[in-house]
């Protein structure tokens, strides 16, 4: 059986880390070594994971490390660097795995290249199922297709339902972005596909995820570090196009997927100068519309206009109401 290595990054997690440990023990793969990488947390998460490691060292191989705060993109890449394992899974400290989590992971892998990526179905803090809605295997050559389930199904940007392989972070040095703390999940996503063969989707949900506000993963952003995440996602989605030519027809899928991203942060910030009262109506109308200008627009196969027209509605309407509710005050 092939080794992997389980990273976890923690953080002021002492209302959740017990359980997240503990589902992690149950696990039916057994080879693998549990690293744990302690981000400087002033709770009494230390003392819990010591506990934790007191009584289980034994079962399972652990490794602890612990090092200043430094956010979960340092935690991460912390935990990269002590990693020996043939394959890499991240979970948080405050979600939960079921048993099946690392198998389901791994055992389609014996059947594909080394170079392929697998995919799970999440559940959600609502216990709702974030799945797959197609499931299979899909070779770049068809990557438009596998794309489009992606986007559809919100799951590109997640990191915690897919096996890495070790050799191809190492070979192309993939690391997780130290300068944002946000999606940076994505962006280690985006730049590890770049050298992949293909992937599988399954429908199997054996991630339970839990909202945290004070997880390393839910931290408040500012304006200025939004604007430094959008500049960082441009500069990768152009590598990724430049990396993905002739590979199969997915050029206009990457750009709507970008186009989208970028307009979902930027509807972040509009909405937040919108209650504050530092733009008038005038000013977000026109930040609004240049956030996929409208020749981008026509530039998009129909379905995929359709798409982002679709999934942006809601946030047109949120601020309708905003404008509404907010704006007129400050006038």
């Amino acid at each position: 059986m092939d080794k992997v290595s389980i990273i976890i990054p923690v953080y002021n997690a002492e209302m959740y880390i017990v359980n997240c440990l503990n589902s992690i023990v149950d696990q039916r793969y057994k080879n693998f070594e549990l690293i744990i990488v302690n981000d400087g947390s002033a709770d009494r998460t230390s003392y819990l994971i010591e506990r934790f490691i007191e009584n289980k060292s034994d079962e399972i191989n652990i490794k602890l490390i612990e090092k200043e705060n430094g956010g979960v993109s340092s935690a991460r890449n912390k935990g990269l660097s002590s990693a020996t394992g043939k394959y890499i899974i991240f979970i948080d400290s405050d979600d939960t795995v079921s048993p099946e989590h690392v198998m389901s992971l791994i055992s389609p892998l014996k059947d594909l290249s080394p170079n392929d990526l697998v995919c799970n179905s999440l559940i959600d803090e609502h216990q709702r199922v974030k799945n797959i809605n197609l499931e299979g295997y899909y070779h770049l050559e068809c990557f438009e297709k596998a794309y489009d389930v992606l986007e559809c199904s919100n799951q590109l940007g997640y990191l915690h339902n897919k096996i890495f392989s070790r050799d191809i972070i190492i070979e192309n040095n993939i690391t997780f972005n130290e300068k944002i703390s946000m999606a940076e999940d994505l962006l280690f996503v985006l730049e590890y596909i770049k050298f992949i063969d293909g992937f599988f989707f399954s429908k199997v949900s054996s991630y339970q995820y839990t909202k945290n506000e004070g997880s390393l993963s839910e931290k408040k952003l500012t304006d200025s570090q939004i604007m430094t995440y959008l500049e960082i996602l441009k500069s990768t989605y152009t590598k990724l196009l430049i990396s993905m030519e002739g590979r199969g027809n997915i050029t206009n899928n990457i750009n709507f997927y970008y186009g989208l991203k970028k307009t979902t942060c930027l509807m972040s910030i509009y909405v937040y100068r919108a209650v504050k009262g530092m733009d008038n109506t005038k000013v977000i109308k026109k930040k609004i519309n240049n956030s996929l200008t409208f020749k981008q627009l026509l530039a998009l196969k129909k379905i995929n206009a359709i798409k982002y027209l679709i999934l942006t509605l809601p946030q047109f309407v949120a601020l309708t109401l905003i404008k509404k509710l907010y704006i007129n005050k400050y006038r």
